[in-house]
């Protein structure tokens, strides 16, 4: 909610489908002196618009064209939370598949991340049946761990392995809390 991932990515990433929702209430926003033609761009450099193809909103003075009084989203101020683009209502939410479970993270670059430690309220990363990724959205990305996990140039490690690792050092620092 502070806006500030809608000023720190170059490029903001729509589905045609929520390109044209947020055409419509662009209409009712300040067009700071852009042009309807130029509100959405192709995503990856000079590529044909085709009907699934991701599209760029454009940026305005740094931030995305929809980020209105530098903390607000005009989308989502408008129409709601549904009504903005898929990316933006997942994030800052990273999901790792490490072959024993699905977990969820954040990003850490989000200062909305540190600012809502302790907080209450706000919205789940996952919706709170989610159990396993069929339980997921199906446009959600999934990083997966491989197996061997390349440790460095030389070394390799099983999943497992760095699984069983990983839940040490949590227990680990459990400890410390």
């Amino acid at each position: 909610g502070s806006g500030s991932c809608c000023r720190f990515y170059g490029s903001v990433g729509f589905r045609p489908v929520e390109a044209l929702r947020a055409r419509a209430i662009a209409a009712d926003m300040d067009r700071r002196g852009l042009d309807e033609a130029h509100l959405f761009l192709p995503l990856r450099g000079n590529e044909a618009i085709g009907p699934e193809e991701p599209l760029a909103v454009a940026q305005v003075d740094g931030r995305c064209f929809f980020l209105e009084d530098e903390t607000v989203c005009g989308i989502h101020r408008r129409a709601g939370v549904e009504a903005k683009p898929f990316a933006c209502r997942t994030y800052p939410a990273t999901f790792v598949d490490d072959g024993v479970a699905l977990r969820v993270s954040v990003a850490a670059e989000c200062a909305c991340v540190f600012a809502s430690v302790g907080a209450d309220g706000g919205d789940p990363l996952v919706p709170s049946r989610a159990r396993t990724r069929g339980h997921l959205d199906p446009r959600i990305g999934v990083v997966h761990v491989p197996d061997p996990v390349q440790l460095s140039a030389t070394k390799t490690a099983t999943r497992g392995a760095l699984h069983t690792w990983s839940r040490a050092v949590h227990d680990r620092l459990r400890g410390f809390e």
